[in-house]
């Protein structure tokens, strides 16, 4: 009976001890991010945005609530939050905030 148990305790121990590596892992390759700037090219639930700190980005809106970048046009100021794609070419977005401030 306390052999049973034993092992049954080292299977979980191990069990727990895979888990631990794994989860950090996949957490570390959703990467959320911060895109701000300008609005170059908007269509569908497609956007090009010129980052005030770099090269243009693209976004994929289809995470986007619609009512956040409907209106939206070239030159338009917004900040976009997201994770970074898989092959971290673009932002796969989950929100679009306008902003006021003039470039």
């Amino acid at each position: 009976m306390r052999r049973g148990i034993s092992v049954a305790l080292m299977i979980l121990a191990l069990m727990l001890g895979l888990a631990g590596p794994i989860a950090p892992v996949a957490a570390a390759q959703e990467q959320v991010v911060r895109v701000d700037g300008l609005v170059q090219w908007i269509g569908g639930q497609q956007m090009v945005v010129q980052a005030d700190t770099g090269p243009s980005v693209g976004v994929d809106l289809t995470g986007v609530p619609q009512d956040e970048y409907a209106g939206l046009g070239v030159r338009d100021r917004v900040a976009v939050i997201g994770t970074v794609s898989p092959d971290g070419r673009r932002v796969l977005g989950t929100s679009v905030v306008r902003s006021a401030r003039a470039r």
